[in-house]
């Protein structure tokens, strides 16, 4: 995971071809794991968007494999907190013909009321994060004032935090 974050966060493109590399070879040791499917696929639809907008073919076969993955992790690990995160996240990266916005917000919606109280002692990165893609699927699915209310309850979580900044 750490050269996916080193690409992700960081814009290191030379942590690509390591973090699949990486990532791949986990699977031979442990195939179908979720958490690495998940990874993998939102490696490959960062790539689609950030290295390959130049290539329409490249491009689309990376967000379909990204896709085809992404699923796969959620179908294996429907509860998954930190899959259904990265799913959720990287379902808003894909082009908007895909579709998922209405998705998403059924999957965070669900996975905040699962959590019920939890969800308020949940870190506050986790809380923000999970709050940002919320308004973002908000948005998307037209829904402005769910969206407003989305981004104000992750602003109120900590005002300080880089997410608030977002």
């Amino acid at each position: 995971k750490a050269y996916f974050f080193q690409f992700f966060g960081d814009g290191d493109e030379s942590a690509v071809p390591k973090a699949q590399k990486t990532l791949e070879r986990a699977l031979t040791i442990e195939k179908d794991e979720p958490e690495t499917l998940v990874y993998l696929g939102a490696l490959h639809i960062l790539r689609a968007m950030h290295l390959e907008k130049n290539d329409a073919a490249k491009q689309k076969a990376s967000f379909e494999r990204g896709f085809e993955l992404i699923k796969l992790a959620e179908k294996l690990a429907p509860q998954h907190g930190g899959v259904l995160s990265v799913a959720s996240a990287s379902y808003l990266w894909l082009p908007d013909s895909y579709g998922m916005a209405p998705h998403v917000v059924g999957m965070l919606e669900g996975m905040r009321k699962g959590m019920g109280p939890m969800f308020k002692k949940f870190a506050h990165h986790g809380q923000q994060r999970l709050l940002l893609t919320l308004g973002q699927a908000y948005v998307k699915t037209g829904q402005s004032d769910k969206a407003k209310a989305a981004f104000d309850e992750a602003l109120a979580v900590n005002t300080t935090s880089y997410e608030a900044g977002l």
